[in-house]
């Protein structure tokens, strides 16, 4: 059972995650405030290369170790949605500063208050430390599609 609850909680974590982009997308893109932009495959790429690679790292069971702990389990869990839950702190600290590509809008701001005071990225920070996670947790028995 808890195997079970923590499969749905790391699977809800991408979700939201995967939520949370389309909704960065839909909201802050606005072309009209753009004052300065560039196009980066970087900033685009490595949100997508982020769930192709962490599906593929889960599902293969790639660099996974076998604990067979259930406390492992749990503690693999709750490192996912910390990482989730910083990953959406960050964006809600962001607000109309984020942007999918490199671009400066009129009235942008540096963001130095919450997250940003601890992690300059958490953005990344969170999807690097999810990806770590779920490579390690997979073994366990958890986070199987």
């Amino acid at each position: 059972m808890t195997v079970f609850i923590c499969e749905r909680i790391i699977m809800l974590s991408i979700f939201v995650i995967f939520a949370a982009i389309v909704i960065d997308f839909v909201k802050y893109n606005d072309k009209n405030t753009i004052k300065k932009g560039r196009r980066s495959i970087v900033a685009t790429g490595s949100m997508i290369g982020f769930f192709v690679v962490f599906c593929v790292v889960i599902y293969l069971r790639w660099g996974s170790f076998d604990f067979g702990n259930i406390a492992v389990i749990i503690a693999g869990t709750v490192m996912i949605a910390a990482g989730c839950a910083i990953n959406i702190l960050g964006r809600l600290q962001l607000k109309g500063n984020w942007a999918n590509h490199i671009k400066i809008y009129d009235g942008h701001t540096l963001v130095n208050r919450g997250i940003y005071k601890i992690i300059r990225h958490p953005l990344y920070a969170s999807i690097m430390l999810m990806l770590l996670v779920g490579a390690w947790h997979t073994e366990t028995g958890s986070a199987r599609f």
